[in-house]
């Protein structure tokens, strides 16, 4: 706990977070930053080295001998999207000291040495390259079990080779060259449901069996309790959770039903089942703690144990055979272990023949693991986050049901560069999820474009309250709806979902996001499937994209909010080109920003 509240108070102190009261929380609810796809059938593994079969497999794809140490456990995996390499294998080794990680890196002698990385935490990567093999070693020393991960998988990419994880330039989707429509009056409204590859967040491949993000998805709140941690013992009730999760519940903050109900602006009605006694799990805490698939064990216990109870059919809304959502909340005390934190997750347990549990015929697949701790997130004036606030607070429910509905991490998970600064419920704070956010959740369909050289003013309301929003952009493709580069413009106003008091701005005015969701196609059983290819991740990772998915845009004085005759100044878009359109905000009052646009 120490290493996490040292490093956020720096974070903290670098970005200025002063008005975001619960920025710790969120901002280290964290996602794991690789999404693996199992197309070949092989699982995770728990063995001390690798099987020979494993290895002879591993050498018909990667076409290489790699010099692996006994581990903790290892996954054999096709790797999600089309990045030039189609096989590779992940392993962690837990429990190592950086004298055996040196001796380890020794290993790889041979090998050349690409890139290396140290990040605030001092966790180090490292990336070797030797002929099409590419292994890239993570050394995770700051936390109290020190691990090494290791990915290996073939690459043919020159791209990738020299830094990049572009699979290739002709592969990425872009707007590049489309101009912009005729409108009318200066006007276009475009109609995202026009698009041809993704009109929203259900359309993307990864996110086709994943909850619903209109309608009443069914979500499933199981509470976890341990022997050597019984609910009883703590003072923890259902009916706590009940108020953090259901419609009208009583809490400092609304409810995760409330929240989302308002933000969807009343087309997202979840139907939350809180189950009203505490699973008890087999085993005490300490047995699960080191093993980063005892979470998936345990789901699988208590939904195998729920089965009998009741119809878990019913769970699953839209009949695609698996349950929308599923969150369980546990007895832990927050740490610093996976375990022992909040995170969105993806089933991947199977059984005996490869194929997914089923209770009541269907599956589960995202799922929430979280502390009940969670629940009482506080911090102080001078920055110090506890789990002990007298208040229920579910943000960071609200923030991991964001990824259950297909949002990414809008801060940087390497905590290199900050492209939103903190201000937003998928960053670090609390509020009302942005406009990008809307239109790929597809609560919002349309959106007003500056299409005109002659001078255009116009009004925006409130967004929390009716999504009205404006976008200015170089480049328009209706075939591409909401996923390509642009700027939005919205009217944040302080008040409901935007608090007065630790809002993530610290006034009303315009708020203006730069996006870019570039689509990339790849192949899945024969048929091409899109997903958004850009994340906030930096581009020093292997992982991260060279273009932010979103950012903020700042006013010539370095502010987030434009006031009353402030101006947007110059900027160039990801394409390199200057972006052709201005504005300068006339007048804001309680209902309405005005606004005057300028072609340049």
């Amino acid at each position: 706990m120490k290493r996490l509240i040292a490093f956020i108070l720096v974070l903290v102190m670098l970005l200025g977070l002063t008005s975001c009261d619960f920025a710790l929380g969120m901002l280290s609810a964290f996602e794991i930053p690789y999404f693996y796809i199992d197309f070949n059938g092989k699982g995770v593994y728990r063995f001390t080295e690798l099987p020979e079969e494993d290895k002879a497999l591993f050498r018909e794809y990667i076409g290489a001998e790699i010099p692996f140490p006994p581990c903790d456990h290892y996954t054999v995996d096709g790797y999600y999207g089309d990045y030039e390499y189609e096989y590779g294998m992940s392993l962690s080794i837990k429990g190592n000291t950086k004298e055996e990680f040196d001796n380890y890196l020794e290993m790889f002698s041979d090998y050349t040495l690409t890139k290396t990385y140290e990040d605030l935490l001092g966790d180090t990567w490292y990336r070797y390259i030797k002929d099409d093999v590419v292994v890239e070693i993570t050394y995770y020393k700051n936390i109290a079990i020190p691990y090494i991960d290791v990915y290996v998988y073939s690459s043919l990419s020159e791209e990738y080779i020299e830094g990049s994880r572009l699979p290739s330039e002709n592969l990425i989707i872009k707007n590049e060259g489309a101009g912009l429509p005729e409108g009318e009056g200066g006007l276009y409204v475009t109609d995202f449901t026009d698009a041809d590859h993704v009109k929203d967040v259900t359309d993307q491949y990864a996110f086709r069996v994943g909850c619903p993000t209109v309608g009443s998805p069914a979500v499933l709140v199981i509470p976890i309790e341990f022997p050597d941690a019984k609910a009883k013992d703590l003072g923890y009730t259902t009916e706590e959770i009940k108020n953090a999760m259901l419609k009208g519940g009583k809490n400092s903050y609304y409810s995760l039903y409330d929240y989302y109900y308002k933000s969807s602006y009343g087309q997202l009605t979840l139907d939350i089942t809180v189950v009203d006694e505490w699973f008890m799990t087999e085993e005490e805490s300490d047995e699960y703690i080191l093993d980063p698939y005892s979470d998936l064990y345990i789901l699988h216990d208590a939904l195998d144990y729920l089965d009998d109870k009741m119809d878990l059919s019913k769970f699953d809304s839209d009949k695609n055979g698996t349950v929308d959502s599923i969150i369980m909340i546990n007895t832990l005390e927050v740490g610093l272990s996976d375990f022992e934190w909040a995170y969105r997750s993806w089933n991947t347990h199977l059984d005996s023949d490869d194929e997914p549990y089923e209770y009541d015929g269907v599956s589960a697949h995202d799922y929430i693991w979280a502390s009940y701790q969670f629940l009482h997130e506080a911090i102080d004036e001078e920055g110090n986050v506890s789990y002990d606030g007298a208040e229920i607070t579910p943000l960071t429910f609200i923030h991991e049901f964001g990824h259950v509905l297909g949002a990414d991490d809008y801060y940087d998970t390497e905590y290199v560069e900050h492209p939103m600064d903190g201000r937003d419920v998928m960053d670090s704070c609390f509020g009302d999820h942005n406009p990008y956010t809307k239109f790929n959740f597809g609560w919002l369909k349309t959106s007003k474009l500056i299409t005109g050289d002659a001078d255009v003013t116009l009004t925006l309301a409130d967004f929390s309250k009716t999504g009205d929003t404006v976008i200015i952009a170089n480049n328009w493709d209706d075939s591409l709806g909401a996923y390509q580069e642009y700027y939005v413009l919205a009217y944040y106003k302080m008040g409901e979902l935007n608090p007065v008091e630790g809002g993530c701005f610290e006034s009303d005015g315009v708020i203006v996001y730069h996006v870019n969701s570039s689509l990339y196609p790849h192949t899945k059983n024969g048929k091409t499937v899109y997903d958004v290819y850009n994340n906030n991740a930096s581009a020093e990772t292997s992982y991260g994209s060279a273009d932010n998915l979103i950012e903020l845009v700042a006013s010539a004085a370095g502010d987030y909010v434009f006031g009353i005759g402030e101006s947007l100044p110059g900027v160039t878009d990801d394409l390199g080109a200057e972006l052709s359109y201005t504005f300068t905000v006339v007048s804001i009052t309680d209902e309405a920003v005005t606004i005057t646009f300028s072609a340049k």
